[in-house]
């Protein structure tokens, strides 16, 4: 725990953060389910190892707007065989049932999701990242704004009403340093690996 915070305190003197840095909770170890366009099986997804199923469908625009949409789904939901695993967004009357990134043109992804399995103050936890660049009026799209990440993390909704499974909020980091790509943010603040990438450059995206 030591290490993560001295490694939190680097990351702000170096201006990739603003404010405390994963302070609550501690969120290490991260490490991305790999999904493709479908449908995913997803085994020990769940809080009790279940394997879950992720539909990821692309939603065309006809232009650089299209995005991925993602629908969760759990084992069972009131004697059904798949239920709707929704998440808690800040502001929002009622869970999610879908979700969605924005990879804008490719080269310049406004938004990127990852489902990972983490380390939350030391416990093993399936989570949600949801990262996107902010976006300032007047502004050009998609150029040298700052990220908001958001981490959500699933439990078992016990109650009886609702669905079975939800994602809650954990955290949220917002980023001193600009970029024109998240994921670039997403390396810096959780060291995700890049994978495919088409921007102009490592550093910011930015042309």
């Amino acid at each position: 725990m030591r290490h993560f915070f001295v490694l939190a305190a680097l990351l702000v003197a170096h201006g990739i953060f603003a404010g405390p840095v994963l302070a609550d909770p501690a969120i290490t170890d991260i490490h991305p389910f790999k999904l493709h366009p479908g449908i995913n099986k997803v085994p020990g997804f769940g809080v009790n190892g279940e394997t879950f199923t992720i539909v990821q469908g692309w939603r065309g625009n006809g232009n650089a707007h299209g995005y991925n949409v993602f629908l969760v789904l759990s084992p069972e939901a009131e004697s059904q065989p798949a239920g709707v695993t929704g998440v808690m967004s800040e502001g929002a009357g009622l869970p999610l049932d879908t979700i969605r990134d924005d990879p804008f043109d490719g080269e310049r992804q406004m938004g990127v999701i990852h489902f990972a399995r983490a380390k939350v103050d030391g416990t093993p936890q399936t989570i949600l990242i949801d990262a996107h660049l902010d976006s300032t009026a007047g502004r050009p799209f998609a150029d040298h704004e700052k990220a908001t990440i958001r981490i959500y993390t699933l439990i078992r909704n016990d109650s009886g009403s609702d669905q079975p499974d939800l994602f809650t909020p954990a955290t949220v980091l917002h980023t001193t340093k600009v970029y024109c790509n998240v994921q670039l943010a997403l390396r810096d603040a959780l060291h995700i690996p890049l994978g495919d990438f088409s921007g102009p450059n490592q550093k910011d995206g930015c042309f």
